[in-house]
């Protein structure tokens, strides 16, 4: 770190590992990559709030509308002269560490460390972003399997629903069947007999126990436009 708040970086400063990126974009800030991963810097001085007395219009405001303006502070900022140094990830604003000036040790003493910490950091991001990525494998694992669960339960409602609606045809085949039996021996019906041998053949057609062709209706159009 010069004077000027410049932090330089060579690769005699930050040894193995290490390897400075020049960015896509004029003005921006370094970037460094370390053992994967791209870390940036932004150096910022600190500065202190100190309240300040109302101007006349500010003083008016608080007279005319005190539910608005009635013990508002005001305030202005100062600079410190204190320097602090973050690190970041490419692509995102909130620090990583930061390393400020102190009392007795100025921020440009306090980088000797610089890289065995980046290092550190880089290597806790690295760790974090393989569990990261773990946890979505398996979290994708665990979709995956949901899917399949969710399809054979869908497969196994819609066999019940076609083996209801068979059953529902059964039914209907059965009761046919009672019926033809009953008229079969009914004397106040004319042809019962031979009604009632169509009513079987019908519901032989019907029972999917049986699925008999029925030529008549088979072998005809169910429209004719």
């Amino acid at each position: 770190m010069s004077s000027g708040g410049q932090f330089r970086l060579s690769p005699d400063s930050i040894g193995t590992g290490f390897r400075v990126l020049t960015p896509k974009e004029q003005n921006a800030p370094a970037q460094v990559d370390v053992d994967g991963e791209r870390l940036t810097f932004r150096i910022s001085e600190k500065s202190e709030r100190e309240e300040r007395d109302l101007t006349p219009s500010e003083r008016r405001d608080a007279e005319l509308y005190p539910a608005l303006y009635g013990g508002r502070k005001y305030y202005v900022f100062k600079a410190t002269g204190i320097l602090q140094l973050d690190v970041t990830q490419v692509g995102n604003s909130y620090p990583i560490f930061s390393i400020r000036d102190g009392k007795t040790e100025a921020l440009e003493e306090k980088t000797a460390d610089l890289a065995s910490r980046l290092k550190d950091h880089a290597l806790r991001l690295k760790v974090a972003r393989e569990l990261a990525q773990d946890r979505a494998k398996q979290a994708e694992v665990r979709r995956a399997e949901q899917r399949k669960l969710a399809e054979r339960r869908e497969a196994e409602l819609e066999k019940l629903k076609k083996l209801e609606a068979a059953a529902t045809e059964w039914d209907r085949a059965q009761r046919l069947r009672r019926f033809a039996a009953a008229l079969a021996v009914a004397t106040a019906v004319e042809g019962g007999k031979e009604l009632a041998e169509w009513i079987n053949r019908a519901a032989d057609w019907v029972d999917p126990l049986v699925k008999a062709r029925w030529a008549e209706v088979d072998d005809a159009p169910a429209h004719v436009w």
